[in-house]
């Protein structure tokens, strides 16, 4: 499964509670307002939670020839 935009959670969103289709997150208010809760949610979930793979360090390895 492919991650999803937050423009495209956006329109699934208005989609299920039959709000005006939108191509842009300012396009309604209300778009802009499930914009707001998609982001808050997100931000919530990420800082109320232990989640592994933010405490791992990562290795990086150069792509460039030696």
């Amino acid at each position: 499964m492919s991650k999803k935009t937050l423009l495209q959670i956006v329109q699934d969103t208005l989609n299920d509670i039959d709000g005006d289709e939108v191509n842009s997150i300012d396009d309604t208010t209300e778009s802009t307002q499930v914009a707001f809760i998609v982001r808050s949610t997100f931000e919530a979930m990420m800082t109320n939670r232990d989640w592994p793979h933010t405490k791992q360090l990562v290795q990086l390895v150069s792509s460039r020839d030696r």
